[in-house]
């Protein structure tokens, strides 16, 4: 199988994206989805492919496969505008609602957390998905840009973003519970004092 970063070289020789991921799946039932960090399942119930055409709900993009059950490999890349069409053949367009700024690649069952594409901005964005026309393992070309109009939150780094998530988490506490912290009763004294 070619690999995944000469795919890619493939794919982007001249304009180059803002960010680049490349994935191997295992996908079954003939699709598997883009979804955005965060996005609910029933979203990715509702992104079902319609025939051999991607289609998104909320925070996820349905996309179809040629074969049920197959491996098949994806450069997901994020461009500042609308791309250049890709090589292949083009499955369509659709918007997709990113919230926390990454995407990644998910099959039917859900799976392990792959690569994730981490974008600029969160928001609304558009994708456009191609299946390259090749023998051998199929292979898919997925360009996502900010729609038009669309009001991108401000950006701030990586290692912010994992910050502020860890603080919001250590900030969590249990609901306080009376036992916990309750005072020794007089009678926990009175036993202590008569053991003396």
């Amino acid at each position: 199988m070619e690999s995944p970063c000469t795919f890619g070289e493939d794919l982007l020789p001249d304009r180059q994206p803002w960010d680049v991921t490349f994935d191997e799946l295992t996908v079954s039932y003939s699709q598997f989805w883009v979804l955005a960090e965060g996005g609910a399942r029933c979203d990715v119930e509702s992104a079902t492919p319609r025939g051999d055409s991607v289609y998104g709900h909320g925070a996820a993009v349905g996309v179809p496969t040629l074969a049920s059950r197959a491996n098949i490999s994806a450069v997901l890349s994020v461009w500042d505008d609308a791309p250049p069409d890709g090589i292949g053949v083009y499955l369509g367009r659709c918007r997709i609602e990113v919230a926390e700024r990454e995407l990644t690649l998910v099959n039917v069952e859900g799976r392990e957390p792959g690569p994730a594409l981490v974008l600029p901005d969160s928001g609304s964005h558009e994708v456009k998905v191609w299946r390259r026309s090749a023998d051998g393992p199929e292979q898919y070309d997925i360009r996502v840009w900010p729609s038009a109009g669309s009001v991108p939150e401000p950006v701030a780094p990586r290692r912010e973003l994992l910050r502020q998530r860890r603080s919001a988490v250590s900030r969590r506490k249990p609901t306080t519970n009376q036992s916990w912290s309750s005072p020794e009763s007089p009678r926990d004294d009175a036993k202590r004092t008569s053991d003396r």
